[in-house]
């Protein structure tokens, strides 16, 4: 005897549930399956192009954010670096100083003075007590791996060593005849 939820399938002799009913035959329900959270703010352990050179300048930072970490990009001397951006001293943005150049080769945070090596992101000098500082060389902030390739600035967001830059560009982009052109726009989204 079929419930008040269960009526029989005549044909097959199956009993079916109201929300089988509801789906109709042969549809699943949907809103039962998980969703797919897996790599949110993108996958680590590769290169992302962040940035176009021209826009790299020594004049001034360019924060960029990418799989959820903001970095900082700096030029030195026709280098691109990339450090983290966040100051460990009070967890001020770096990028936050527009000249935080106090000393060739090194970046300082506005607010207190800490100045990190762009190489290595060791803390070289707290500005308060200099050079000499105890604290010199027992703080660093995160550096990235960088590269320029095709006018464009690459950054490894990983935890190991990075491949080979070459690796994650499309080859037609690193073609000796190709001509690369481009906009950025900001949308809402995830990479997904």
């Amino acid at each position: 005897m079929a419930t008040a939820d269960q009526v029989t399938d005549g044909s097959r002799g199956t009993d079916r549930s109201a929300e089988e009913r509801r789906r109709g035959p042969g549809r699943r329900d949907w809103g039962t399956w998980p969703s797919y959270e897996q790599a949110v703010l993108g996958y680590r352990d590769y290169w992302y192009p962040v940035a176009w050179s021209r826009k790299v300048r020594e004049s001034e930072p360019l924060p960029v954010t990418v799989c959820g970490e903001r970095v900082m990009l700096v030029r030195e001397q026709g280098v691109v670096r990339a450090l983290h951006d966040r100051c460990p001293h009070r967890g001020v943005p770096l990028s936050h100083e527009l000249n935080g150049r106090e000393f060739p080769g090194t970046w300082t945070c506005g607010y207190h003075g800490w100045t990190f090596d762009l190489a290595d992101g060791r803390l070289v000098a707290a500005i308060t007590d200099g050079p000499e500082s105890p604290i010199c060389g027992k703080v660093a902030v995160r550096t990235y791996p960088v590269a320029e390739r095709v006018g464009i600035v690459w950054v490894f967001i990983g935890d190991g060593a990075p491949p080979d830059v070459s690796a994650d560009i499309p080859s037609e982009l690193l073609a000796s005849d190709a001509v690369i052109r481009g906009r950025l726009t900001v949308r809402p989204g995830n990479w997904r």
